[in-house]
């Protein structure tokens, strides 16, 4: 995403409260681009993809989130492989954050001043003026970049499930996995 939209300007956002599916429209030098934020319990995460791409198939009216329309976006940040990423962007009221939490059925979107602080959140959570946005504790999990065989079989035995598939397992155990990766993953190993 770093590559793709840095030096981009917001074109539109765009909250699909129903489908639970929020866009950030940004146009580059070379592309119009979408970033999606999907939180539904039947299918949740981020995605990158050219604007021409969205189809969305309701009769909801989308609403507009955050006011960032004109926005710069200045820089692309993450931790590691957790789930939590950070989009900074230059408006006329200053810098601010898009903190993502791609976390599932219960991610959300939050806007924070040049202070951390939270100015807006694309769920509603509560929250009192001048709050500091506070970020979920890392997600504990296998390293996919040291994981042996070995360490995956201990760590499988130490969990001691066994009705648990191993891409299940996977999924769920190895930091920056979905099931796409767990299964390509699982079928180059053999």
């Amino acid at each position: 995403m770093k590559q793709e939209l840095v030096g981009g300007e917001i074109t539109s956002t765009a909250f699909y409260k129903k489908l639970r599916a929020a866009y950030i429209f940004v146009k580059t030098e070379s592309a119009h681009l979408a970033f999606g934020f999907v939180f539904h319990p039947g299918g949740s995460g981020t995605f990158l993809v050219p604007a021409s791409k969205i189809e969305v198939e309701t009769t909801e009216k989308p609403w507009p989130i955050f006011d960032l329309a004109g926005a710069t976006v200045t820089d692309i940040t993450q931790s590691g492989l957790d789930r939590l990423f950070t989009i900074s962007v230059k408006t006329p009221a200053g810098a601010r954050q898009i903190i993502c939490e791609a976390i599932g059925p219960n991610g959300n979107l939050w806007l924070l001043d040049a202070k951390n602080h939270i100015v807006a959140t694309l769920r509603h959570r509560e929250h009192s003026p001048n709050q500091a946005y506070k970020p979920m504790p890392p997600r504990e999990g296998l390293d996919p970049f040291t994981l042996t065989g070995g360490k995956l079989s201990a760590a499988l035995t130490k969990l001691g499930d066994h009705s648990m598939s191993i891409l299940t397992f996977m999924e769920k155990q190895v930091l920056g996995f979905s099931r796409s990766i767990a299964r390509e993953a699982a079928i180059r190993a053999g």
